[in-house]
């Protein structure tokens, strides 16, 4: 609960503190208020992603790369820093619409996960959370280049960076919250173990026993 209130309260905190401008305020405002209709308002995966929702998100999402690519016309940083926010924003959101699709939707009418059901759930969240994972590392090293390239309006490409960043981090924290409360149906046990990581793990070990 702790890890939940802390990502909700980085969402909630302005993302651009001292470098805000008129135009990174309405774009961030855009998005704060896009992003719980799209993706859910405290914990994501309780639902299917908000078409509307969505709309307005690459809709702020796009006003806010056009605001940075006319006030930097010239410039070819702007083009390349314009496709990776795209890029980021897409994989976010093929992640998110994937994730629900494999962890969640299955089981919308389901009262209990088999611990078979269980065991994929574990291989899922591994691998979704590394995704979401790449993701937030990406947004974050786009964000420094962002701030080291000094570009006109510049707050504002640092707004969408950020914010997709937020939302890769929200994503993995969900993944936790509904994986890891007993109450939860999709609740995964500390005991519960990968079998098929059990036998890699054992493999790797007596490997290096023997070259040893």
């Amino acid at each position: 609960m702790k890890k939940q209130m802390l990502f909700v309260g980085i969402l909630i905190i302005g993302v651009h503190n001292l470098y805000g401008s008129i135009d990174s305020d309405r774009i961030e405002q855009k998005l704060a208020y896009a992003a719980p209709k799209a993706f859910g308002s405290f914990m994501m995966f309780k639902d299917r992603i908000n078409p509307q929702g969505l709309d307005e998100w690459n809709a702020a999402i796009d006003e806010g790369k056009n605001i940075v690519i006319v006030a930097n016309k010239k410039s070819k940083k702007v083009q390349n820093y314009s496709r990776r926010i795209d890029n980021a924003n897409n994989e976010l959101i093929n992640a998110i619409k994937l994730a629900y699709n494999t962890m969640f939707m299955p089981f919308t009418n389901v009262d209990a996960l088999s611990n078979e059901q269980v065991v994929a759930n574990l291989r899922h969240k591994k691998k979704f959370t590394a995704l979401f994972a790449k993701i937030k590392d990406d947004a974050n090293q786009l964000k420094k280049e962002i701030k080291k390239s000094k570009l006109s309006e510049g707050n504002v490409a640092d707004v969408l960076a950020v914010y997709i960043a937020n939302y890769a981090d929200n994503a993995m924290n969900s993944l936790d919250y509904w994986t890891s409360v007993k109450s939860s149906k999709f609740y995964i046990s500390p005991l519960v173990v990968d079998p098929d990581e059990s036998i890699r793990g054992w493999k790797v070990k007596r490997d290096v026993i023997k070259e040893s």
